[in-house]
């Protein structure tokens, strides 16, 4: 632990390591032992760790979500989600779901994806979730839903800039440009120096019809 405070994780992981070999039956130092070895960005040997953790201790559901981001993190997405589908539903929170999310994205799996950052919306409206739901729909050019998601988070979080700029995104990518152009136009009245903002509103305002727009 003290290794880990001043950021020293190969010490922490060399130590760790040889407390689990004393007591390789300790779940708690097996967790411990795998979390050192994520900082250390070892994913893959962090998530075998977690695998001998959760055998001990199959109903902790924390154990099980660490496992399945040291998977994800470690490129090995098939088998994160044959993780996360053993946690029973009732017991998912908003981060398994928003993971789930994740992992779907880089399988391929769009849908899925989709469904399971709806879950982590519903079970949290956070700023974080319901941004990560609009860009989720955003990437694949899903643009009434990304609108709606966007507005909404626009509605309860009137100070998020990402928020107002997936709005605005999603009204362009429509084909609504005069709405996308006020977007952008709010967007550069708070940071006047932003050039991407500019552009997007440059962009947005001669989609429009140029100098015959409103």
């Amino acid at each position: 632990a003290a290794y880990l405070q001043v950021g020293n994780t190969r010490a922490a992981v060399s130590t760790l390591k040889h407390a689990a070999a004393l007591d390789p039956r300790n779940a708690a130092t097996l967790v411990n032992l795998g979390h050192a070895l994520f900082l250390d960005k070892q994913p893959l040997e962090a998530a075998n760790t977690f695998a001998r953790a959760s055998a001990l201790d199959p109903a902790n559901v924390d154990v099980s979500y660490d496992w399945a981001v040291a998977l994800h993190e470690a490129g090995k997405d098939a088998q994160a989600a044959d993780v996360l589908q053993r946690i029973p539903a009732g017991r998912r929170n908003e981060a398994i779901e928003s993971l789930w999310g994740d992992v779907a994205e880089k399988q391929a799996q769009f849908k899925e994806a989709v469904e399971h950052m709806q879950a982590a919306v519903h079970l949290n409206p956070s700023e974080p979730n319901v941004y990560a739901l609009a860009i989720e729909l955003l990437r694949h050019w899903t643009w009434q839903p990304a609108t709606e998601i966007a507005q909404y988070g626009v509605e309860h979080f009137p100070q998020s800039r990402r928020l107002q700029l997936a709005k605005g995104i999603a009204f362009y990518g429509s084909g609504h440009y005069v709405e996308a152009a006020a977007s952008f136009c709010a967007l550069l009245a708070l940071d006047p120096d932003n050039e991407s903002y500019g552009n997007l509103l440059g962009k947005s305002c001669s989609a429009s019809g140029g100098s015959l727009a409103p």
